[in-house]
C-alpha cells in the first residue's frame, strides 16, 4: 500500500469520526432541548396554575365582601325604615332639612 492509500484512509477514518462526533452532540442538543422544552413548559404550567388559583382567590373575596356590602345596607335600610315609622315627623324634617342644605349648595356654587 502506497503513502497516498495510507493517507487517503486515515482521512476516511478521521472523517467518520468527526461525523460520529457529531451526531453524538447533535443527539446531546436535541436532548438538552428537550429537557429546556419540558422545563420551561412545566414552568409555563406553573405560572397558569397560581394565576388561575389568584382569580379564583379573588372572585371568592369579591363574592363575601358583596355578600357583607348587602346585608350591611339591608340592616341600615331596615333601620332606618322602623326609626321613619317610630317617629314620622322627625324623618319628615330630617329630609326637609337635607333638601334645604342641597338646594343651598347648588344654588351657591352657579
Amino acid at each position: 500500500m502506497g503513502d497516498a492509500s495510507r493517507i487517503s484512509d486515515s482521512g476516511v477514518r478521521f472523517g467518520q469520526r468527526v461525523a460520529e462526533k457529531a451526531e453524538e452532540s447533535a443527539s446531546d442538543v436535541r436532548q438538552k432541548a428537550g429537557e429546556v422544552m419540558d422545563t420551561v413548559r412545566n414552568a409555563a404550567n406553573s405560572v397558569k396554575q397560581m394565576a388561575q388559583e389568584g382569580i379564583s382567590q379573588a372572585q371568592d373575596t369579591a363574592a363575601q365582601y358583596y355578600r357583607q356590602g348587602r346585608s350591611t345596607a339591608e340592616a341600615v335600610w331596615k333601620t332606618l325604615e322602623k326609626e321613619v315609622q317610630e317617629r314620622p315627623l322627625r324623618a319628615v324634617l330630617i329630609a326637609a332639612g337635607c333638601g334645604l342644605l342641597v338646594g343651598a349648595l347648588f344654588t351657591r356654587r352657579r
